[in-house]
């Protein structure tokens, strides 16, 4: 930032009492603009999930996480507001400790099916999650995780519930999760530095076990082409798959305690057409009524302007 040093003259200094204020004020916006009682989980998922690098940025990745974090959230028009072509979905829940969710025939549009038969896109997923703390526990102070896995699979199987480690009596078949980092080609991750999908695609490596906030990009034109042919066919479905994981510690105290494990979270999820042709938003709402979903729309406060002339 540009500022003015202790004699007067015009400088240059970093540090995050400059970004704090910035970053404050678009969380105020946000809250400002959406209806409903201040979540900050959302609040913090939805600027995360929405920020980018500056353009012209040439460092590796590595170094953008480690000085930029994830970047910085546009204006609040640009975060609330979808195009034709893409859409976000947000998945606001808690979950308790031994409990999943796991979500078949995910709605994935079918105009994401390229010309030869495979299914192409662009794809941000996002959690933020509230963790359980312990200082205790020293570099394992983060004693609770939720864990996402999204992909294709080639249909649901049943499952043997009598088994004693199975809950749910049905499930993915052969089923993938995409937010695999050795999915994806390797020179794509560092040779393309001028496609701006493709720079924060590497984001991939960022999706750390027991770590609160988690970011994934994917481009699914960038997949090898052996796993491409095996995953991403037309005849494939979706699935989401969320997990609450805890270390032993903090399950030991709370089972002394008799106290329930929950984790609160907020998973974001947009998929676009980088070509801005396909109908995203229309198909993918169309494909939540027919399977029966329960959903809304993000629902913003009303705001009449008065001008004087």
């Amino acid at each position: 930032m540009r500022v003015l040093n202790r004699t007067g003259v015009v400088a240059r200094a970093t540090g995050t009492s400059f970004s704090t204020p910035w970053i404050a004020r678009i969380a105020a916006d946000l809250n400002h603009l959406l209806a409903g009682d201040f979540d900050p989980l959302l609040i913090k998922a939805i600027m995360v999930h929405n920020a980018g690098y500056p353009a012209g940025q040439r460092m590796k990745m590595e170094d953008k996480i480690n000085s930029m974090g994830f970047g910085m959230p546009p204006g609040t028009r640009n975060i609330l507001y979808n195009t034709e072509h893409e859409i976000t979905l947000i998945l606001r829940d808690s979950l308790l400790k031994s409990q999943f969710i796991n979500i078949l025939e995910f709605p994935f549009p079918k105009s994401l099916v390229s010309d030869d038969g495979f299914y192409r896109g662009q794809i941000t997923l996002t959690v933020v999650s509230a963790p359980i703390l312990r200082a205790s526990e020293g570099p394992e102070y983060c004693q609770s995780d939720i864990s996402v896995g999204f992909g294709t699979m080639t249909g649901i199987k049943q499952r043997d519930i009598t088994k004693r480690t199975v809950i749910n009596p049905f499930g993915a078949e052969n089923g993938a999760n995409l937010l695999r980092e050795d999915y994806y080609s390797r020179k794509v991750l560092g040779a393309t530095e001028e496609k701006i999908f493709a720079r924060e695609r590497t984001l991939l490596r960022y999706g750390k076990k027991f770590h609160p906030i988690k970011k994934y990009a994917i481009d699914l034109d960038e997949m090898k082409p052996g796993e491409r042919k095996k995953l991403l066919g037309k005849d494939h479905k979706w699935y989401m798959k969320i997990e609450m994981l805890c270390r032993e510690a903090i399950e030991r105290e709370f089972r002394e305690n008799g106290e329930k494990l929950e984790q609160e979270f907020c998973i974001l999820l947009t998929i676009r057409d980088p070509e801005g042709k396909a109908p995203v938003y229309n198909e993918v709402t169309q494909q939540l009524q027919d399977g029966g979903f329960v959903y809304s729309d993000v629902k913003l406060k009303n705001e009449i302007s008065q001008y004087v002339v």
